[in-house]
């Protein structure tokens, strides 16, 4: 295994930046139940550029490989989060817009190889096929967002932690270094809710999550040996932000239903993790 200091040391911008732009975004726009600041998507997506930024470095402004790739689709899913486009457009064009996001964003990191695969009719169905996933799951977190509130940047961060081991079970260090730092820009926002007892609405960030995750899944399915169904469990694990407004949950003590989704989420990604692990046992790579 690759020592565990130099990877505290290489996502540590991802949680500072995340911290610092949270606090300040509190100070100077104060979000409420009612307005959802655009703050959390600069300070998730800008955690996770700058922890992607501090593990590869400075490549050039014209993206040369599949990692470059997952940063410009986590900028470009900022910038969606940030304008909030899908939250004042109509649902219906908000869900295209999703759709169409989600195939640019497979394309761009497994485009190419899924084109010299398979024929171009079958390769442009897969795409649309995952930007198809990506816009529901997408669409399901932003409405639940609001009311969700701490509780699904605290899920999200689960499910991008379990990501990384994922990748990491699946040899590839680099792909489960990456999806740490985007563990550790949501911990750094959760951490700022507990420690200043701020409202957090990640409303605006989850685009920036959802196409900076799909990515890694991506990548790691492709290029590195992560199960396909290991890659569709942990893409679903979200999902279970549903569960709080599942039949009974509402009676539960006020702690236990807070953490019930991500409680649930446990499974998808505990399964995920158990298929990877099976489909790798090795770690001859470390």
């Amino acid at each position: 295994m690759p020592p565990l200091l130099p990877i505290l040391l290489d996502i540590l911008p991802a949680v500072l930046l995340s911290a610092v732009v949270l606090v300040l975004g509190n100070r100077l726009a104060p979000p409420s139940r009612e307005r959802n600041s655009s703050w959390p998507s600069l300070a998730i997506g800008g955690g996770y550029l700058a922890g992607h930024l501090a593990l590869r470095g400075w490549r050039g402004w014209a993206p040369r490989e599949s990692t470059d790739w997952i940063a410009v689709c986590a900028l470009g899913a900022l910038a969606i989060g940030g304008l909030a486009w899908t939250r004042r457009s109509g649902r219906r064009s908000a869900f295209l817009l999703r759709w169409l996001v989600g195939s640019t964003a497979a394309w761009a990191v497994v485009g190419k190889v899924l084109l010299r695969q398979d024929s171009a009719l079958t390769a442009w169905s897969e795409l649309a096929l995952i930007g198809l996933a990506a816009a529901i799951v997408w669409s399901v977190l932003e409405t639940q967002a609001t009311s969700a509130g701490v509780g699904l940047a605290a899920l999200l961060c689960v499910v991008a932690t379990g990501t990384s081991i994922a990748l990491l079970l699946a040899e590839s260090a680099l792909l489960a270094q990456l999806a740490g730092g985007l563990a550790a820009a949501l911990g750094a926002a959760v951490g700022v809710r507990v420690l200043f007892r701020a409202p957090l609405q990640i409303r605006a960030a989850v685009p920036v999550v959802v196409i900076t995750l799909l990515a890694l899944l991506l990548a790691g399915s492709v290029y590195a040996r992560l199960p396909t169904a290991s890659a569709l469990l942990l893409g679903a694990a979200p999902l279970s932000v549903a569960v709080a407004h599942a039949p009974g949950v509402g009676r539960l003590p006020r702690p236990l239903r807070l953490a019930a989704p991500t409680l649930f989420a446990m499974l998808p990604i505990a399964l995920a993790l158990l298929l990877t692990h099976q489909a790798v046992p090795a770690w001859d790579g470390y």
